[in-house]
């Protein structure tokens, strides 16, 4: 082989290597780029954020509170479902066979204690 089709073998492999690092790279948001986004379009503050699943896909759920003012979302605390890849708000309610339905995810069922854990409380 010659030292030119070594050098373009070589160079072909560099770029397709590459390639595949900047893809994967700007496949997935970083956390600090979703929250900037979210801060800005929703004009609220992010308070936390936390990756999960939904449907096999990973998603961030980030917690906001809108910022204060004159209307009735004023420091109102929401959840948001983030999609990892794209940085898209993904719908919190699917449909289901009796309607919309959660999707399943967030476990948002209260919090149920047992009358014995309130009974050994003084109530004021």
């Amino acid at each position: 082989m010659s030292k030119r089709s070594v050098n373009s073998i070589l160079f072909g492999v560099a770029s397709i290597f590459l390639f595949f690092i900047t893809e994967n790279a700007s496949a997935a948001m970083s956390k600090r780029v979703i929250q900037a986004n979210i801060e800005k379009k929703y004009d609220a503050k992010v308070l936390k954020m936390f990756i999960g699943k939904d449907l096999g896909r990973p998603v961030y759920f980030v917690r906001v509170m809108f910022n204060g003012g004159n209307y009735n979302t004023a420091f109102q605390v929401n959840t948001l479902v983030i999609d990892a890849q794209t940085g898209k708000r993904l719908p919190q309610f699917r449909h289901g066979p009796s309607g919309r339905q959660l999707s399943g995810t967030v476990d948002n069922s209260p919090n149920r204690q047992s009358p014995g854990a309130l009974r050994g409380h003084i109530w004021r």
